[in-house]
């Protein structure tokens, strides 16, 4: 049978027609300092890319999901965060993911730095919201399916739900160890009772490499620089301050 040229026009159409989800209304952040808001639909291309097409009433825009910072749709509970996002200068964006929004949101909500939160993603799944561990964690925070459960995490592997889940336990190891960042984190990995009995970092290899590393995307991130100290009876010290006593 001869195809011709509208012929295969019409099954390209046919085929982002048949793939489009349910539109939905928020905004679309595609650059650093570019956003559009509008009625959102995610579509696939003839080759299973997804494209996401944002209908304005001037008209509408396809961006390539892979060109995508972050989606954030229209929520009454999180109006006032969204605002802050939009309105808020702040030195957060070096190096923009496709889920930087979310991470702004979520910390926002449970009082952390957007900061903290991007140096521990990158360290657990690297911003692969479909990681899973060798011990079975999942998910861009890396959350044990119990945690994510006991945190209200409906999906897993939704970024919205896993990122919230996991800022939020992070916030709680925060407060259990009164703000000691190196003993939360160190309880964010091995978890809050390893660390309790050791009264510092476990001496987990992994652990501590765990620690040092998200301590050192932080600093990446931050104009603050990180200094690691090593005491007479082994005991690692993370301090900003570059000669501690």
């Amino acid at each position: 049978m001869k195809k011709n040229g509208r012929g295969l026009v019409f099954v390209l159409f046919f085929l982002l027609s048949c793939s489009i989800a349910q539109a939905k209304r928020g905004k679309v952040f595609y650059s650093q300092n570019s956003e559009i808001a509008g009625n959102i639909f995610i579509q696939k291309d003839i080759l299973g890319k997804e494209i996401v097409t944002v209908s304005a009433e001037w008209g509408k825009l396809h961006i390539p999901k892979t060109l995508v910072r972050g989606i954030v749709y229209e929520n009454p509970s999180i109006h006032s965060a969204l605002q802050n996002l939009l309105t808020r200068k702040t030195s957060y964006g070096r190096n923009p993911t496709l889920y930087d929004s979310y991470i702004i949101i979520a910390s926002e909500k449970n009082k952390l730095d957007p900061d903290l939160v991007k140096a521990v993603i990158r360290q657990e799944s690297n911003f692969n919201r479909f990681d899973i561990s060798h011990k079975g964690a999942r998910g861009l925070m890396q959350l044990m399916p119990r945690t994510a459960q006991l945190l209200g995490v409906e999906d897993i592997y939704d970024p919205w739900d896993n990122i919230h889940g996991g800022t939020r336990f992070l916030r709680e190891m925060l407060e259990t160890f009164q703000g000691d960042l190196p003993l939360a984190l160190a309880a964010y990995n091995a978890g809050p009772i390893a660390v309790k009995r050791y009264g510092t970092i476990p001496p987990y290899p992994e652990t501590q490499d765990f620690v040092r590393k998200v301590l050192r995307y932080y600093q990446s991130y931050r104009d603050r620089k990180i200094y690691t100290y090593e005491s007479k009876n082994g005991t690692l010290i993370f301090t900003d301050q570059p000669y501690f006593h």
